[in-house]
């Protein structure tokens, strides 16, 4: 949801523990994230302030930004996770094999280093 996401994005040193929660939530306790209440129940629980996570959230501090990433991943043409882009014009979807990886990277950073020449 875009709510979860934006408070992932002010969560600063907490956002991995954010995350961890929200996973946690989602898949194993079956918790609905999208709520406003289980998502500051889960931020404070990976120690964010829950009065502060409930402020972004009643002001939707955030959201336009995350609504804009959005807007850019479908102009990339991105549908699903994980989707990797190498130098802002080199796609690769799904989970691939790190040879898979580091060819887009090689490829890349070639092709970088042939416009900066």
């Amino acid at each position: 949801t875009r709510a979860a996401h934006a408070l992932v994005a002010r969560a600063g040193e907490r956002a991995d523990a954010l995350v961890e929660g929200l996973f946690r939530a989602y898949f194993e306790q079956a918790r609905d994230i999208g709520e406003a209440g289980e998502l500051v129940a889960i931020a404070a629980a990976a120690g964010l302030d829950a009065v502060e996570a409930s402020a972004c959230l009643a002001a939707r501090e955030g959201f336009e930004a995350i609504a804009a990433a959005e807007r850019d991943a479908a102009r990339l043409g991105i549908g699903g996770v994980p989707f990797f882009v190498f130098g802002g014009r080199w796609a690769v979807s799904g989970a691939q094999e790190a040879v898979t990886l580091g060819a887009a990277l090689d490829e890349a950073a070639a092709r970088a280093g042939a416009r900066g020449a």
